[in-house]
């Protein structure tokens, strides 16, 4: 569920989470979420914490030079672009058929830098189902990667090793990684179509913190200027909506949440 709502969706939220019928005694939430509904309508049972999976993250971001030489070796020295991508892959929101081929042919021709690509899992998944793409398409792509002397095809379990070594990040409009990736701290990009497909940013509060690319033009603008220069003018707006709306980004997340659980059992169960 988006953590950005408005108006009477933000009602509608509420009654999400309350339910007369349920007896639930508290809901921890995120510091957006928490904001929005609190300013709503203030609810003793709402607790704000910072997301867990935050936490393997900055653990894994301190250790960024380690990580590139035990998992990107080839990438050793290079600008690290991260590349992830939403589905479904038929909606209006997913700009990977429109950008693939430009992107790649970049960076075959400046291998003076590196490219992540991270699909979602689901994406091969809906393409497959489809019969758009088989395995043998997959592993082809795959290969071809592999080959290269700056491309991974990054299709492990979670995005926390090319979270962590990541210089730059492109997504989708629809994407959460929007979002998620802020905590980094480095330049983030959403694609937008540029065939009338217009989408509505699935997160129109980060409009203002997030660059936008429309064009080959405006993706190779941004590799030069953010990636290989790292001017970064959005910065100190993307801190300042961290601050405001991101709890915690110190890795002890998940302590906190389980000391709140173990406070609050003892609290209940105590006579």
């Amino acid at each position: 569920m988006s953590p950005y709502y408005e108006g009477e969706n933000l009602k509608e939220l509420k009654n999400f989470f309350i339910h007369e019928d349920l007896n639930i005694s508290f809901y921890v939430l995120e510091k957006i979420i928490y904001n929005k509904l609190h300013k709503y309508s203030p609810c003793n049972n709402f607790f704000n914490f910072g997301n867990p999976k935050f936490d393997i993250i900055f653990k894994e971001r301190r250790n960024k030079t380690l990580n590139i030489k035990n998992y990107f070796p080839k990438f050793d020295q290079k600008k690290i672009l991260l590349w992830c991508f939403a589905h479904p892959w038929n909606s209006k929101a997913v700009a990977i058929d429109l950008y693939i081929k430009h992107i790649i042919d970049y960076f075959l021709k400046n291998e003076d830098i590196a490219l992540i690509i991270r699909p979602h899992t689901a994406f091969i998944f809906e393409l497959k189902c489809a019969n758009l793409w088989s395995d043998e398409d997959v592993n082809i792509l795959k290969n071809f990667c592999y080959k290269s002397k700056n491309i991974i095809w990054d299709d492990s379990d979670t995005y926390e090793f090319s979270y962590s070594v990541a210089d730059c990040v492109i997504t989708d409009i629809c994407s959460g990684v929007c979002l998620t990736s802020l905590v980094l701290d480095i330049p983030v990009a959403v694609l937008h179509r540029f065939d009338n497909n217009y989408f509505e940013p699935q997160y129109p509060e980060l409009n203002k913190i997030l660059y936008h690319i429309h064009n080959y033009q405006e993706f190779d603008s941004f590799i030069e200027s953010k990636l290989k220069k790292t001017n970064d003018p959005l910065k100190i707006g993307r801190n300042n909506f961290l601050k405001n709306n991101i709890a915690n980004f110190d890795g002890l997340n998940g302590k906190r949440i389980k000391h709140f659980i173990i406070s609050k059992f003892e609290e209940y169960t105590t006579p």
